[in-house]
């Protein structure tokens, strides 16, 4: 029976730099941290996870360094964001629904708004090839710049050109 039940525990991942803590003083630590918890909340709500069931602790170890770079990208999109903002004293307009002068827009929602550019080919009749990526909204174009991203990023050529 507890072997059983065994078999269906999962692990806890849990990085320190300390050499000399204790689990119950690490364990502590990070059950005072509340950005600890906001992020593990993140992880378990927007992000909309699937199960993945791995069968060796390395490949578990690779999957939560990945997951976790995954979500240290995800706060610094929103750090950036919300610096940006407050340094230029402006926030983003027409962002959500009824809302204006946005200020604390989350990184899902700043993702979200791209949600919909598009990138495709049109074959002319004359067998020349056109390739296009939809054309930004005012919102989209806003959102590049408090990141510091060049409009032209979105452009079909510097997208898709191979060489």
């Amino acid at each position: 029976m507890i072997h059983k039940a065994l078999g269906k525990c999962g692990y806890y991942p849990l990085i320190t730099n300390k050499n000399d803590i204790s689990l119950e003083e690490a364990m502590q630590s990070h059950k005072d941290q509340y950005k600890n918890e906001h992020t593990n909340r993140r992880a378990k709500s927007s992000l909309n996870l699937e199960p993945i069931y791995l069968q060796t602790p390395k490949r578990i170890e690779a999957m939560l360094f990945l997951f976790k770079i995954a979500l240290q990208i995800a706060v610094l999109i929103e750090r950036s964001a919300r610096e940006q903002i407050k340094t230029r004293n402006k926030g983003l307009d027409n962002f959500m629904p009824n809302r204006k002068n946005v200020k604390n827009p989350t990184t899902e929602n700043l993702l979200a708004e791209f949600k919909d550019v598009v990138k495709g080919i049109i074959e002319l009749p004359s067998g020349e090839k056109f390739g296009f990526v939809s054309k930004l909204t005012n919102i989209q174009k806003d959102i590049l710049n408090v990141l510091g991203i060049p409009e032209h990023y979105f452009d079909y050529g510097f997208l898709f050109n191979s060489t």
